[in-house]
């Protein structure tokens, strides 16, 4: 059986808790600090606000985010 790409059906988010965030089919990181990481891809831009953040992992267009999440903001990517 044929393995289907990751991104096939545009971005993806899992969350394990509040301290772990993984995402792929962003390929832009619009800004990054410890309390604000944003991110874009080609149909939405995602805000991750927290405390202590950072990058655990970043490969292609998956990133992996570790720190206190306290939310995630979706809206559209009309660029």
């Amino acid at each position: 059986m044929k393995k289907l790409p990751d991104t096939l059906f545009g971005e993806f988010l899992e969350m394990r808790g509040n301290t772990y965030l993984a995402a792929d089919g962003y390929g832009k990181m619009l800004e990054y600090g410890n309390e604000k990481i944003v991110l874009c891809g080609k149909n939405l831009k995602i805000t991750v606000l927290g405390k202590r953040l950072k990058m655990n992992y970043l490969s292609g267009t998956k990133i992996g985010i570790d720190g206190y999440i306290r939310s995630v903001e979706y809206e559209p990517n009309n660029t």
